[in-house]
Parts: structure tokens; sequence; C-alpha cells
């Protein structure tokens, strides 16, 4: 979606924030209230749901991340840490 030139506080593009990194900062804001509330006979989760859309578009590494930002996730990306920290 063409959406106007716009950046988030921290100084990324909008709609990126927007549609990735605020939901990693969401599940941040609720982790230790989402621990705390687990249960032996109810376990707290996530569920991550995204759009099967990006099927019908092609790749264009023009438009991948705006930026390099998508590219520059990919590079650093990794499996999430035993004790779950991802901010650091």
């Amino acid at each position: 979606m063409k959406t106007p030139e716009a950046r988030t506080a921290d100084g990324f593009e909008l709609q990126f924030g927007t549609n990735h990194l605020s939901h990693f900062l969401l599940f941040y804001l609720l982790r230790d209230l989402l621990l705390a509330s687990t249960t032996p006979r109810f376990a707290s989760r996530v569920v991550s749901v995204s759009s099967a859309a990006y099927r019908y578009s092609p790749v264009s590494k023009e438009l991948e991340g705006k930026g390099g930002l998508y590219l520059e996730g990919a590079c650093v990306a990794g499996p999430v840490p035993p004790d779950g920290d991802l901010i650091e």
C-alpha cells in the first residue's frame, strides 16, 4: 500500500513500524503480565496472524523494506534466546 513518507518517533519508516515493529513492542510490553498469569491449567500465549495476500504479489528488491530494513532484519535475525529476552 502506498502511503505518504513518514517516520516513527524512533526514525523507522511509519508503515514498517506500524505493520511489523509494533507487534514486537506490544509483546514486549505484555510479556511480564503474560508470564505472571500463566498457571498449571492455563498457559499464556501469543498468536501472530498474518495475511496470505503476499502470495499474490511478486517480490520487488526496490520495495523490500523501503530503505533496506527488511534486508537488515534478515541479516541480523536469528533464533529467539532461551530466556526470551529479545531486547537488551
